[in-house]
């Protein structure tokens, strides 16, 4: 009875331990093929940080840059931050803000990856675990210049093929959306005594890598 006994717990960990197994390979390599038909590596715990070419600028606590055109704009904004502090204010001066325009840039290009310093024929590329990057770059939108960088440490490891057959390199890429506000600033008596405008730009979902080709 004892051995019997013995046989089956050794039989029920083996199970177990293929169980793990299975599970970590599962979650081994987060790769898809959801944006085109190249495979895509999710950096899901990435950092992304914006940054724009204007001094009149902050960021909030969640990561969503705001900027605005003139520095009138950017203290009318400051001024109402500080009014809805007060709780129920009667004789305050009250603010509606209209979004105007929302734009997403799906795929924006950030900057090569620096685990693929030159172009070379690989049929893959593993990204390790446990190791930390920053991919920083930029590019014009609106007349701004927008600076992305990506901060990223990998918890787990994940293999991207790649054709042998042609240069390659790993790129990064990260979905932006940018929307810009028209905040209206009127009186206790609902005359309109400001007019004055907001832009934020935001990361969208997680950056990803995938193979570029030369």
């Amino acid at each position: 009875m004892r051995i019997y006994n013995q046989k089956f717990y050794i039989r029920l960990l083996s199970l177990f331990s293929l169980f793990i197994l299975l599970i970590g390979s599962l979650n081994l390599s987060k790769v898809s093929a959801d944006k085109g038909a190249d495979s895509v590596f999710d950096i899901e715990e990435a950092n992304v940080g914006l940054t724009v070419d204007t001094p009149y600028r902050l960021t909030k606590d969640d990561g969503t840059l705001v900027f605005f055109d003139t520095v009138e704009d950017y203290n009318a904004y400051l001024d109402n931050q500080m009014i809805k502090i007060v709780p129920r204010c009667a004789t305050c001066n009250k603010t509606t803000t209209t979004t105007i325009t929302t734009n997403t840039t799906k795929e924006k290009w950030v900057n090569y990856h620096p685990l693929t310093n030159a172009w070379i024929k690989a049929s893959s590329y593993t990204i390790s675990r446990g190791k930390s990057y920053t991919i920083s770059g930029s590019y014009s939108y609106s007349g701004y210049n927008v600076g992305v960088s990506v901060s990223h440490n990998t918890s787990v490891s994940a293999t991207i093929p790649a054709n042998s057959k042609k240069y390659s390199r790993l790129g990064v890429w990260s979905d932006i959306t940018f929307k810009r506000f028209k905040h209206v600033v009127k009186s206790p008596t609902g005359k309109v005594i400001n007019t004055y405008y907001s832009n934020t730009a935001y990361a969208v979902g997680a950056p990803y890598i995938k193979v570029k080709y030369k």
